[in-house]
């Protein structure tokens, strides 16, 4: 059923999507409508079929081919949506606007991680009867903060220094190709640092399942995990910007991918300490 929906769902954005590129092309509407233009619904259902058919996976009632379905949704409109951003200059007028635009979109990912942080320190600090009165619950050992953790922290602190040179370089005159190796080192610390997550949840000794720690660490760090994934996607995405060598233009992207970037940098060493090296001193 689900599936079918999916099916139906792409369908029809494509024909709107076709349908929005010749209205364009035809100067129908001016320049009030761009071929990327019903890229976001494609965001939108591939974002919204993964949530629901996720939820269903969980408890064994969908295959995990319909969540795949609903990922390549998502892919497929990020395509069309960056290739429409590429190829558009950024006027200086907008960029202080876009800007602000996107400082407002990282304040609300602040407060999402502040909810997440406040329940996991109101389990911890006051932990329950029914998880042993202690924290990390009984029978659960908190994971090494000196191994895989720890380097993670320092590709992250890396990739964090990395990333600022290659913010100044690509801001200099005629340094721009540098800036851009500079940016390629911080994408490979990213993948890095996701293996090295990815490694971590493969031998950690309790699950999502196991108490309340279990579920707060796995939510926590895999959001995480998910934002540095989206950040290194923003990464590779202004490497490869046709336009990122050109000194006059305006790096909009470039500027706020970086501090998207330093964002995910400051959240991980809060994670760090709260959930690996304070649970382990307890």
């Amino acid at each position: 059923m689900c599936t079918s929906i999916i099916i139906i769902t792409m369908s029809t954005l494509f024909s709107a999507y076709f349908h929005t590129g010749e209205i364009y092309k035809n100067g129908l509407l001016g320049n009030s409508v761009s071929p990327g233009a019903s890229a976001p619904l494609f965001i939108s259902a591939g974002l919204l079929a993964v949530a629901l058919d996720f939820t269903r996976y969980l408890s064994g009632r969908i295959a995990l081919i319909e969540i795949i379905t609903g990922i390549i949704l998502f892919a497929i409109g990020t395509f069309l949506w960056a290739r429409v951003l590429f190829r558009t200059y950024t006027p200086a007028r907008e960029v202080m606007r876009l800007q602000f635009g996107f400082i407002l979109f990282i304040l609300s990912e602040i407060m999402f991680f502040f909810a997440l942080f406040w329940s996991y320190f109101h389990y911890a600090l006051n932990p329950s009867a029914q998880i042993g009165g202690v924290w990390p619950p009984y029978g659960i050992s908190a994971i090494d903060p000196y191994g895989i953790a720890t380097v993670n922290t320092i590709l992250l602190l890396t990739s964090s220094l990395y990333v600022t040179i290659a913010h100044k370089l690509l801001n200099e005159l005629f340094l721009g190709l540098k800036g851009v190796k500079y940016l390629i080192i911080t994408i490979v610390l990213g993948l890095l640092f996701t293996i090295g997550q990815s490694v971590e949840y493969l031998t950690a000794t309790f699950s999502m399942g196991d108490t309340v720690f279990g579920s707060i660490f796995y939510t926590l760090t895999g959001f995480h995990g998910f934002h540095v994934i989206l950040g290194t996607f923003l990464l590779i995405l202004q490497s490869f910007r046709n336009d990122i060598l050109k000194i006059n233009n305006v790096f909009v992207g470039v500027d706020t991918s970086i501090w998207y970037w330093h964002f995910v940098d400051a959240i991980w060493l809060i994670v760090w300490a709260s959930l690996y090296i304070w649970p382990s001193s307890l």
